[in-house]
């Protein structure tokens, strides 16, 4: 049976392996005790209806193609996604390591096999095979082609990654998002350098005393960057209140 948040939270055993600050401080996260090829979020069980439903608005008139998500964690959203759209191909991919310098190393294969479990429990046929990505690369790579991805989705990474892993997404969105394709955000944000609310300052001030490449990015900043592709516009900002979270969409011109 699929994990879900209300199991979790009724006691279903799992097994956390950061020993302090569980997921920088995304909550309850772990390998499932009665599954340990399996990793579960509680954050990404409670969060895929909101991220669904905003997805499902841009994505639904979209007859074929294929979304690209980037740190796809356990698998939770990008299952659940692909069961909202089945017309469209789902292409999850992770990276090696860990954010948080208390936890186990994440080994990238082993997230990759948990991803592909998650998804073949949902029964989400359309999630292609789950790959390794360094989203500093992204423009380079070649697990898809130039103009070929209809969308981009990035949950809850740029937060906890280094300011270089937002240049290479925005930068890879312009080569690889079809005319008039969409790369969504996620997670924390700031406007202006205006960091809000409070917990989300001292949410803030946790990553960086962690890593100090660390953060919460500003919308202007990503609004800079994509004005520096020439064909990239941030369209749409929604703040989510039960979160402190924002849900972004960048279009490409076309």
């Amino acid at each position: 049976m699929f994990a879900n948040k209300n199991a979790v939270d009724d006691g279903v055993p799992f097994q956390v392996s950061n020993p302090d600050e569980p997921g920088m401080g995304h909550g309850k996260m772990g390998w499932l005790t009665y599954d340990t090829e399996r990793f579960f979020s509680v954050a990404a069980e409670r969060n895929k209806a909101v991220i669904g439903e905003n997805v499902v608005r841009h994505l639904s008139v979209v007859q074929t193609g294929t979304v690209l998500e980037i740190g796809s964690g356990s698998g939770q959203h990008i299952a659940y996604l692909a069961k909202q759209l089945p017309q469209l191909k789902f292409k999850p991919t992770e990276y090696h390591g860990h954010p948080n310098p208390l936890a186990e190393s994440q080994e990238a294969e082993k997230m990759l096999v948990s991803i592909r479990k998650t998804a073949l429990e949902a029964e989400a046929n359309n999630v292609l095979d789950a790959q390794v990505l360094d989203a500093c690369e992204l423009a380079s790579w070649s697990g898809a082609g130039d103009g070929s991805l209809a969308a981009i989705i990035c949950i809850n990474v740029v937060h906890i990654s280094p300011e270089a892993v937002l240049q290479g997404i925005v930068r890879g969105a312009s080569k690889k998002l079809a005319a008039g394709g969409l790369l969504f955000f996620y997670g924390p944000w700031c406007v202006d350098g205006q960091i809000s609310p409070e917990s989300n300052v001292r949410f803030d001030c946790m990553l960086r005393e962690k890593n100090p490449a660390f953060g919460i990015r500003d919308i202007s900043s990503l609004a800079r960057l994509c004005a520096e592709e020439g064909n990239l516009e941030v369209k749409e900002r929604i703040f989510v209140d039960a979160s402190n979270n924002y849900f972004l969409s960048v279009r490409k011109a076309g």
